[in-house]
């Protein structure tokens, strides 16, 4: 696991990458000057970025809409818990990513790779 701290315009962001291949700082070059050693006790957000992330079943979330975002359809689902989760669609429709965010969207879960690996389970669980 590779946690990564910066400090952005006096906000503290965490941003941790799960056992991953091709997700890294690497993708992330701009940050480099932001970066710090520990972040504070008021973080701002911590973002997971975690390729093994699997959409949550259905009978847990409420679809709230499908956002078309000038880039894509963003669908935004509301979980029982309070939780977010967001299927982010490039402009062919095709499923970029899955996001998933706590109520108070401080924890954020990303898992890129998902339409390779789990799809077809965001296409059993949408009806």
């Amino acid at each position: 696991m590779e946690i990564n701290n910066f400090r952005i315009a006096d906000f503290d962001i965490q941003i941790i990458f799960r056992e991953t291949d091709v997700n890294g700082m690497h993708l992330l070059s701009s940050f480099e000057p932001f970066r710090i050693k520990e972040v504070s006790e008021n973080i701002f957000f911590r973002l997971t970025v975690d390729d093994t992330l699997r959409p949550i079943p259905k009978e847990r979330r409420q679809r709230i809409r499908a956002f078309d975002t000038g880039n894509g359809d963003t669908i935004v689902d509301r979980v029982d818990d309070g939780s977010y989760q967001y299927i982010i669609k490039d402009i062919n429709g095709s499923d970029c990513c899955l996001l998933q965010s706590n109520k108070d969207f401080l924890r954020l879960s990303l898992c890129t790779q998902w339409q390779h690996k789990y799809a077809h389970l965001w296409t059993e669980t949408m009806h």
